[in-house]
């Protein structure tokens, strides 16, 4: 098949081939941009009203559109480049979801840790905040222990300062990291 489609379940799922709290994502990030933007309003641009889509429609929404864009590629970077950070290999990368809570990366590794991610398409207002939300939902999945890692990532620079990383491994990665 085409693949354009895939089924998402949260990786704190036990039996995921079971679970009824899996999601269906389009797979191709063009394809998702034209059914979320363009095909609804496609008759606007036939009519020669594309511009004034963009401006009102598009615009607007596409910082949150490419938040989830940059998650995607934040999951990509954990399982193909984290050891170039200090990461353990991933063997599974995906994101957790509960009614309450996500986390936006989680990989479990070969040497049965995982790894936690919060990916911001911006900047963090506060590195404290977004580690304590990062430790705080990790614990509340079950899958955090002490061999845990914690990664801020972010379309600005992330520098952790040396308080931060006292307790646990605490990873800031950029853009410039996740695209050299």
């Amino acid at each position: 098949g085409l693949h354009h489609v895939r089924r998402e379940v949260s990786l704190s799922e036990r039996a995921p081939d079971k679970s009824r709290k899996g999601r269906y994502v389009i797979n191709d990030h063009f394809l998702n941009f034209w059914f979320r933007f363009v095909d609804p309003v496609v008759t606007l641009v036939d009519v020669g009203r594309g511009e004034q889509l963009f401006r009102e429609l598009i615009s607007p929404q596409v910082g949150a559109y490419m938040g989830g864009i940059f998650e995607s590629v934040c999951q990509d970077f954990v399982l193909l480049y984290g050891q170039e950070i200090g990461l353990p290999i991933a063997k599974r990368v995906g994101r957790i979801w509960d009614r309450d809570y996500d986390i936006d990366v989680v990989s479990e590794n070969l040497d049965s840790s995982y790894t936690f991610g919060e990916c911001k398409w911006s900047s963090f207002r506060s590195l404290q905040t977004a580690r304590r939300k990062l430790l705080e939902n990790s614990q509340r999945s079950g899958m955090s222990s002490a061999t845990s890692r914690y990664v801020l990532f972010s379309t600005d620079p992330v520098t952790i300062p040396e308080p931060l990383q006292k307790e646990q491994p605490l990873f800031g990665v950029s853009t410039d990291q996740l695209f050299a």
